[in-house]
């Protein structure tokens, strides 16, 4: 193996395991749907990425591109959240703890650790441990 190849298999691992599979669709090839902004945003970045490691294209320099993406993200008005930090607070301290506070416990890991919606679904009761 040369120094080329060995320089392309390493670049290739830098691609993150989570995203490897929105990376792996040939350039957009996978489903077609109407994408909110955000999810273009998303695709861009992942495309960027794939091309700029598999075949050393740069795509931030096309300035149209950008324009499109700004254009489609100004009309964009995100979702707030239906819970907010008043309601957690108080669910908190008011909630029974007898009935409760695994879900308690869950809210406050989660917010401590900054965990995503995947990282909650693969929380496990092995993680917790309770000492009552």
């Amino acid at each position: 193996m040369d120094i080329n190849e060995a320089a392309i298999i390493a670049s290739q691992s830098l691609l993150l395991n989570k995203s490897r599979t929105g990376h792996e669709f040939p350039y957009g090839g996978g489903p077609h749907q109407p994408k909110l902004s955000g999810s273009l945003w998303c695709q861009y970045s992942m495309l960027k990425t794939r091309l700029n490691y598999k075949d050393n294209v740069n795509i931030s320099k096309f300035s149209k591109l950008v324009e499109f993406l700004k254009w489609k993200h100004q009309c964009y008005q995100p979702e707030k959240s239906s819970i907010n930090k008043r309601e957690i607070l108080k669910f908190i301290e008011h909630a029974a703890d007898e009935t409760y506070l695994l879900i308690k416990t869950v809210m406050i890991v989660g917010i401590a650790r900054a965990y995503r919606t995947d990282d909650f679904c693969k929380m496990e009761m092995a993680d917790v441990t309770d000492h009552t």
